[in-house]
C-alpha cells in the first residue's frame, strides 16, 4: 500500500489470503496494514512473488479511500 511518499506492507502476522492467485481466476479474504491515523487514501499493488531471475512486476492497482481511519 502507497500513500504519499511512503509504502507500507502487508501486515506479515495477520490472516492474510495466504495464496497466490492464478491467472484468470479470483481469490478473496482480507488483506491486513497497520496505517498511520493521518492516512486517508493511497494506493494497493498486486505485486507477486517472483523466483530466480525474474523481476517482481506489479499486475494491478487499485486506488483506495480510507475516509474512517481511527
Amino acid at each position: 500500500f502507497k500513500s504519499g511518499d511512503k509504502t507500507y506492507q502487508v501486515k506479515a502476522d495477520a490472516n492474510n489470503i495466504g495464496t497466490e492467485i492464478a491467472a484468470d481466476k479470483t481469490v478473496s479474504g482480507a488483506i491486513n496494514f497497520e496505517l498511520p491515523k493521518d492516512v486517508k487514501s493511497g494506493e494497493f499493488s498486486y505485486q507477486p512473488v517472483t523466483f530466480g531471475k525474474d523481476k517482481p512486476k506489479i499486475l494491478a492497482t487499485w486506488k483506495i479511500s480510507i475516509p474512517n481511519n481511527k
